[in-house]
């Protein structure tokens, strides 16, 4: 039973190191090779870790069946489209709960604090608009009976 139990503890750590080991490589284009994963696998897990060789393809065989991984070249893998998918709608499903979760509390922070404000303060009052009056210079000429001549008039008297 505890021979088990191990077994799954240690395929359950070579599998999220393997998808590890594929997202820090990088190879895109190309895909990893198998070697350079478990150089990385082995790397990762440490040097007082105690290296299973069978467990590592073991592993890689059942990512592989699952879909998980995809093959190409029979020596190069990669993350699939797939595995790609359901972890960015996992990332993104926890993110948005975690931002829910954000602004309940910061609702429940503040709220004290906008309902206090906004029963101590009115409606805003609306002002009036001024009328913009238009300054004539015949007409402030005229009305001062100044026997000067306009500026602005262009005809000769």
């Amino acid at each position: 039973m505890e021979a088990s139990r191990d077994h799954r503890a240690a395929t359950h750590l070579y599998k999220r190191a393997i998808i590890q080991a594929l997202d820090e490589l990088q190879d895109f284009n190309l895909r990893s090779n198998i070697d350079s994963i478990r150089r990385h696998v082995q790397s990762s897990l440490g040097p007082d870790h105690n290296w299973n060789d069978t467990i590592f393809l073991k592993t890689m065989k059942t990512l592989i069946h699952e879909g998980d991984v995809e093959q190409c070249a029979n020596v190069n893998c990669g993350l699939s489209p797939n595995f790609k998918k359901r972890r960015t709608k996992s990332c993104n499903a926890a993110i948005e709960k975690r931002m829910q979760q954000q602004s309940i509390q910061l609702l429940g922070n503040f709220t004290h604090m906008t309902m206090s404000r906004s029963s101590e303060k009115g409606s805003p009052i609306k002002k009036s608009e001024t009328t913009k009056l238009k300054i004539i210079p015949k007409k402030i000429y005229d009305g001062l009976h100044v026997p000067i001549q306009n500026p602005m008039d262009t005809k000769a008297e």
